[in-house]
């Protein structure tokens, strides 16, 4: 994380350690935003969710949230984020 401050420093007119704040801070938002049901959009880089698996029940009252037996983390990239993936080139090593 400190690298990509730095590298965001030196493009920008943002210092390295006012990068990193905001950085620290967009990942303690993230977690709350999604563990309280968002869906947090960041414009054209794109878009973070949960995806819950859960077991079923055989009817509405039956179902707890202990069923739930895998939360994860999603992410879709956004326009700008997929141009920048398509001009990704392969070497075979």
């Amino acid at each position: 994380m400190r690298q990509l401050a730095e590298q965001i420093a030196q493009i920008s007119t943002v210092s390295s350690v006012d990068t990193m704040a905001v950085l620290e801070a967009l990942l303690t938002i993230i977690p709350q935003e999604l563990s309280a049901g968002n869906i947090v959009e960041l414009g054209d880089f794109g878009n973070f969710w949960l995806k819950a698996n859960a077991d079923g029940a055989d009817t509405a009252d039956a179902v707890r949230s202990s069923q739930i037996t895998t939360l994860l983390p999603r992410f879709n990239a956004g326009k700008e984020f997929k141009k920048v993936l398509d001009t990704i080139e392969f070497e075979k090593a």
